[in-house]
């Protein structure tokens, strides 16, 4: 990049494992798969609704979604072999200043129910990570939820070991419900059609002028959106182009993950519990997709690859309506998308459509004696 140098948080080499405070630090291997899965079914998301976000029938179906490196790193009791927690990271093209760099995602962070009473031996032995890592980024980011107050503050705290989470932005993610009812009325300026093969290029380019705009978004190439890994489960008549005489000046495309990623209903907080017949009967007139008793998986996809010339904002409305009736005819539920707070886009769907919202704050980490990430990043909104 221009104008900015990064330093790796990395200072080790990788290294096959690490033993620290009686615990092996290792790369998690194909056997650990049930594991894995387990560790998810078992840590649900806190909030009014009880959530896991599982990998089902395998867990590394999911891996290469997320860069073109990742790695899932486990903690084990060396005796047994029981994986006790469980973190990942992946590595990807990022545009950073305008510039394609190297943005790492730490994720899925999940630690066996018979460590919550003593997490601290786990989280002050972090700086094992570091060496297991095998690639380097320019910076790092993680996400939590508002409603995980337990984590933000223990991640947040400062603890021996752990490296620095610094806030970067508040993210929104929107629920919209599929129904008639809400795909609302849009001023139909712009000529919306499917994508196909043949139009991947075009896409590819588009988002890619579209994304240096904004601080760490993929660098989606051609190459990257045919790749069966990459995009698994994206078809290219899954995208959607809105077009100003001829011109693409928008696209999105829905992302059905439902066959190796789902999210299960394994709760309710105690209101909601109590009122979901009712919820259920009200929503049933108004056209709004039932609320799903515990255990079931929500039938959602997600709204990904979002991109929307500066001058035309408008067309995201009839892409997204467009998108809604291809679910509606698939009998999809429920749309998911998400945005920065701060991104306008956000405000605009807020205002014409029906939706559920869910907080988080994405942070930025890094280690003692990285480079000052924050302060390189120029003012650029980020989408991630």
């Amino acid at each position: 990049m221009a104008g900015a140098t990064y330093q790796s948080p990395l200072e080790a080499p990788p290294e096959p494992g690490v033993d620290l405070d009686g615990l092996r630090f290792e790369v998690a291997r194909e056997s650990d798969d049930p594991q894995l899965r387990r560790l998810l079914r078992d840590s649900p998301m806190p909030g009014w609704v009880h959530m896991t976000l599982e990998r089902e029938p395998c867990y590394f179906y999911a891996d290469s979604l997320q860069g073109d490196v990742h790695h899932t790193m486990v903690v084990r009791e060396p005796d047994t072999g029981q994986v006790l927690a469980m973190g990942s990271c992946a590595v990807g093209a990022g545009y950073l200043n305008g510039r394609p760099g190297r943005v790492g995602y730490l994720g899925q962070m999940r630690v066996d129910r018979s460590c919550h009473g003593n997490p601290g031996r786990l989280l002050k032995s972090y700086r094992a990570w570091r060496s297991l890592h095998l690639d380097d980024a320019d910076l790092y980011l993680t996400s939590i939820i508002d409603s995980n107050a337990r984590a933000r503050r223990l991640l947040t705290s400062g603890l021996r070991g752990l490296p620095e989470y610094r806030e970067f932005t508040k993210f929104s993610t929107l629920v919209l419900p599929c129904s008639r009812w809400n795909l609302g009325r849009c001023r139909r300026r712009y000529t919306i059609a499917r994508g196909s093969d043949k139009q991947l290029g075009e896409v590819a380019g588009f988002l890619q002028t579209c994304y240096a705009d904004y601080q760490c978004a993929p660098c989606w190439t051609e190459s990257v959106l045919r790749s069966p890994e990459r995009c698994r489960g994206l078809e290219p008549g899954g995208f959607f182009l809105g077009r100003d005489q001829g011109s693409l000046v928008g696209c999105l495309a829905i992302w059905d993950q439902s066959r190796f990623k789902q999210s299960v209903v394994r709760g309710y907080d105690p209101l909601l519990r109590r009122w979901r017949g009712t919820v259920n009967l009200l929503g049933s007139v108004a056209g709004i997709p039932r609320v799903p008793p515990v255990g079931a998986r929500l039938n959602h996809a997600y709204l990904s690859h979002i991109a929307v010339s500066g001058q035309h904002p408008g067309v995201l409305l009839q892409l997204i309506r467009a998108a809604m009736q291809d679910a509606i005819r698939r009998r999809i539920d429920w749309l998911v998308l998400g945005f920065a707070a701060a991104n306008p886009l956000r405000r605009l769907v807020q205002r014409h459509f029906r939706h559920l919202e869910y907080c988080s704050t994405l942070y930025l980490v890094t280690w003692e004696g990285a480079g000052p990430a924050v302060s390189v990043l120029d003012g650029r909104i980020p989408h991630v």
